[in-house]
């Protein structure tokens, strides 16, 4: 069940994420790259409130010591370079012209937060809301 709570909680992230990344390109120029960074933040924060008051609400009543935002970040950081390496490389793979921009970030923020959020739901559970 926390799985696919994780996981819910990781559908708003991605939208969050998603939204982050095409406004930071479309509305404020950033690079591909650097918009993705801003992205990551609005990421990190949507989960970790999603995932303090719903997925691992039932750990924290049981005793779980419940994480600030700022180890939660820190901890999301592995799953980042995971996330954030798929990222570049299907941004690297795809060919500009034939993908329009905005199937290019989907595709690559897709896959960037599949791989981010495995490594990221396994933290969560070992480390961050151990019981």
């Amino acid at each position: 069940m926390e799985l696919l709570r994780f996981a819910c909680a990781g559908s708003v992230g991605f939208a969050a994420d998603y939204l982050t990344v095409l406004l930071c390109v479309q509305v404020f120029m950033l690079s591909l790259y650097t918009a993705r960074l801003f992205s990551f933040m609005a990421a990190v924060f949507t989960t970790y409130v999603i995932n303090k008051r719903f997925t691992f609400v039932t750990r924290i009543r049981e005793g779980s010591r419940s994480p600030g935002l700022l180890p939660y970040a820190g901890t999301m950081l592995l799953g980042l370079c995971a996330n954030y390496g798929i990222y570049m490389a299907v941004l690297d793979i795809l060919p500009s012209p034939a993908v329009p921009l905005q199937l290019g970030l989907l595709l690559a923020v897709g896959t960037g937060s599949l791989t981010g959020m495995s490594v990221n739901f396994l933290l969560c559970r070992r480390v961050l809301f151990k019981r």
